[in-house]
């Protein structure tokens, strides 16, 4: 068995697509996942699983249409994996930027290099973005809720779904599911 992170996009946000975290992690038991647990109430989930992650997407995407009636965008990564697109982040390393500004947006893949290149990212004073694979650094100095560079931007322009969370949280969740590993 693997350890995974999933992230489901757009639930429990403004009162929309909402999902009771122990009825999810009931789901995920349900779906075969071991250890299944969850982070705040936006759609994180640490678990432990012999599917590939295309499959268990499938499978929680399915699971969550059937028991709460809605659609919702899952991405699904082995431990490694995140791990990795956490240590490819530029602005830690550096020691300049602030890291309650700093958010990760994940693909759903990697970006075609023809809308990348098409026309410059509307970023604002202060706001840094870096692109590498199917991981988008950024660094918000105005905030997640002030800037052009959310979900719908790049889902809009790279033809990719998108999710994004701040990086408080996904370090919590690579913390859990290394966790969840040591316990193998």
């Amino acid at each position: 068995m693997a350890t995974f992170i999933a992230l489901l996009r757009g639930i429990n946000v403004g009162g929309h697509h909402p999902v009771n975290m122990a009825e999810l992690r009931s789901l995920c038991n349900s779906l075969g996942y071991g250890e299944a647990t969850t982070y705040i109430q936006s759609g994180n989930i640490v678990f432990r699983a012999t599917s590939s992650p295309v499959d268990i997407e499938n499978q929680l995407s399915e699971g969550i249409l059937q028991q709460f009636g809605f659609e919702v965008p899952v991405m699904v990564l082995k431990t490694g994996e995140f791990r990795q697109i956490m240590a490819g982040n530029p602005f830690i390393a550096d020691g300049l930027h602030d890291a309650s500004f700093l958010h990760l947006t994940l693909l759903a893949g990697n970006p075609d290099q023809e809308a990348l290149s098409e026309k410059p990212f509307p970023t604002t004073a202060g706001e840094e973005m870096m692109i590498s694979g199917q991981a988008i650094y950024l660094y918000l100095p105005n905030g997640y809720g002030r800037t052009r560079l959310n979900n719908n931007f790049f889902e809009a322009r790279l033809q990719l779904q998108a999710t994004t969370r701040n990086w408080k949280t996904m370090q919590e969740l690579l913390k859990m599911a290394e966790h969840i590993e040591r316990k193998k």
